[in-house]
């Protein structure tokens, strides 16, 4: 992969200004934006600000489609920031092979720089939108999403893992010197959890939240992705590029870990914030039941994602030369080690916050 690709110096060519009609920019180097997928920036110009996109590994026809979804999704009261229109009317456009989208800047908060009451108002707003999210789009015969296998993320995992030891020697050489020690922590705690891994795939029932509840989901319902505007107390939703059909509990525990997590480590390994938790749980209930049969697919897809899904990502990225990702490897060891000390816990309460009390 060429290192330029996820580098600070990497910049959007000065010809999208004006196929874009922009103006110009007020800054030679624009403020990227956070993201591990694609290269996100903040552009100003004297006609305002504006965020451009770069879309890694993703062709032309994907991009195309995956507006197409947004544009359904805002008919559905969904909010999503609006796409630029190039000098022909298009919202996409591709410059000697790399493929750009603008949309609109959202004024938003910075949401983990906010007092503890606006972030509890945030979780509130979030757990309502994904609750809609599932209740709504789940009757749109124009959805043309596919489903996500899941299940294929063990054998996936697996032949990562393999590859990232077998390679490890020469990662190690391409890794950037100050993140040697997390490359080291990574393959330690590789091997740690190898027999953690083998279980789970091994234990069907353990499995069984694959098959359950299918509903349409964003993918990646985190607070990179979560644009809240304080003022109009409206939440956008961007970066759909990973909506598919999947198993509800499985988003809703993939969403308290990416919006309740302590931010030790991966959003899979950290700690849970069981006040966080509370707050985003009873907000989506209370448009979208939960049943007991949710509450244990929860904990098994906690338990599915701290042994597996997490090496999914992790290692594809390492694999391509992203280096960025090893940053979410915790100094301290243990933290990565949560789920396997506090399943129970969490177990225990999930069952009484969410059953006994019913939200």
């Amino acid at each position: 992969m060429n290192d330029l690709l996820f580098s600070d110096r990497r910049q959007p060519p000065l010809e999208l200004y004006q196929y874009y009609n922009l103006g110009v920019p007020i800054h030679k180097e624009h403020q990227r934006l956070a993201s591990l997928a694609n290269v996100v920036w903040l552009v100003e110009t004297n006609k305002g600000r504006f965020v451009v996109k770069e879309f890694i590994n993703r062709d032309f026809e994907f991009v195309q489609g995956n507006q197409k979804l947004q544009n359904i999704v805002n008919g559905k009261n969904i909010h999503t920031p609006s796409f630029v229109h190039n000098h022909l009317g298009k919202t996409l456009t591709k410059i000697k092979g790399r493929i750009f989208e603008i949309t609109e800047y959202i004024p938003h908060a910075l949401i983990h720089d906010t007092p503890a009451k606006d972030y509890h108002r945030f979780l509130r707003c979030a757990g309502v939108t994904l609750a809609f999210l599932h209740k709504t789009l789940i009757n749109d015969v124009t959805l043309s999403a596919k489903r996500d296998p899941i299940i294929n993320r063990i054998p996936e995992a697996k032949s990562l893992v393999q590859t990232f030891l077998a390679n490890y020697e020469l990662l190690r050489e391409r890794t950037p010197t100050s993140q040697i020690l997390k490359l080291q922590s990574l393959r330690k705690l590789i091997n740690q959890t190898r027999i953690d891994r083998i279980k789970l795939a091994d234990a069907q029932a353990a499995l069984e939240f694959t098959e359950f509840d299918i509903v349409p989901t964003h993918g990646d319902f985190s607070s990179s992705n979560l644009l809240w505007d304080t003022v109009k107390d409206v939440l956008y939703v961007a970066d759909w590029e990973n909506f598919a059909f999947r198993p509800r509990a499985w988003e809703v525990q993939k969403t308290v870990s990416m919006l309740c997590g302590k931010g030790y480590c991966h959003p899979y390994l950290d700690a849970i914030d069981y006040n966080k938790a509370s707050i985003f749980l009873r907000s989506y209930h209370s448009i979208n039941f939960l049943t007991d049969r949710h509450i244990v697919d929860m904990l098994q897809v906690a338990k599915f994602n701290s042994s597996i899904a997490w090496l999914n990502f992790m290692l594809t990225k390492i694999m391509l030369g992203d280096y960025r990702v090893l940053r979410l490897i915790p100094n301290d060891e243990d933290a990565a080690l949560y789920w396997r000390q506090n399943h129970e816990i969490y177990s225990n309460w999930l069952n009484d916050i969410v059953m006994q009390e019913s939200i």
